[in-house]
């Protein structure tokens, strides 16, 4: 009964944390440094997406931006 069980369960969805640690020099606009961490971040969670469209189930990819100024 237990390995019936097993067998016919899902698991839990795949999942993937990426971190980025972006350096920026200090005169970057604060505008521009929320620019570059959306795009930073976008292309990233696309990019994991895309290498784990194979999964076979759920993925979920998620990234996290640090910014260190220079």
């Amino acid at each position: 009964e237990y390995i019936s069980s097993i067998a016919t369960w899902d698991g839990p969805a795949l999942s993937l944390v990426a971190t980025l640690e972006l350096h920026v020099p200090r005169d970057l606009l604060d505008d521009d440094v929320l620019k570059l961490t959306t795009w930073a971040a976008e292309n990233v969670r696309t990019a994991l997406r895309h290498g784990m469209r194979d999964c076979g189930g759920e993925c979920k990819a998620d990234v996290m931006v640090g910014v260190v100024i220079r």
